[in-house]
């Protein structure tokens, strides 16, 4: 069921992935079935609606090619495409720290990068430092509303670790940190 990353698009690594599911006897097929079925669930608050739509499609394409696997399993996944909630006004999601909030914006080209990125050093410092820079995570409902909180960058990151001594920004001493 593994998809070959060595493809170089999604769409043929999905192509390639299917291709194969169908030369497998039905229950490995109806394996990938119960698995986008679980997986159907409500989307993370950090994706944004051309993830949840490129899902859906995705669900759609494993349920066109092995449907034909077990009946009863490929009207759950119909089902739970047709009631996936893909559309949503969270078009941002905020990491909140003492005295500031980083906006992402969901709708930005790398937004997912970041977003993964920044809570990637976030488990980091905690797990090494015991230092938390973002208290929690939620979406924000609209651009307005957004606007009224403090926004900054990765700068203020690096202050921020510089503060509690994890990083001299001059010496770049600490090559985790860094790294």
């Amino acid at each position: 069921m593994t998809k070959n990353e060595k493809l170089p698009t999604k769409q043929e690594q999905m192509q390639d992935s299917l291709k194969r599911l169908k030369q497998q006897p039905k229950c490995v097929q109806m394996v990938k079935l119960a698995d986008r079925i679980t997986n159907l669930a409500p989307a993370p608050d950090f994706w944004n609606e051309a993830k949840r739509k490129a899902y859906v499609e995705e669900a759609k394409q494993i349920l066109e090619a092995l449907k034909d696997s077990n009946p009863f399993l490929a009207s759950k996944l119909q089902y739970k495409i047709d009631n996936y909630a893909v559309e949503g006004d969270d078009n941002f999601v905020a990491f909140y720290t003492e005295d500031a909030v980083i906006v992402l914006d969901k709708s930005h080209p790398k937004y997912l990068k970041t977003f993964k990125a920044l809570n990637r050093l976030n488990s980091y410092l905690m797990k090494q430092y015991e230092l938390k820079l973002f208290d929690i995570y939620r979406n924000i409902a609209d651009k307005e509303q957004g606007n009224q909180y403090k926004k900054v960058g990765v700068s203020y990151l690096m202050e921020v670790m510089n503060s509690k001594n994890l990083l001299d920004l001059n010496k770049q001493t600490d090559s985790s940190v860094d790294k």
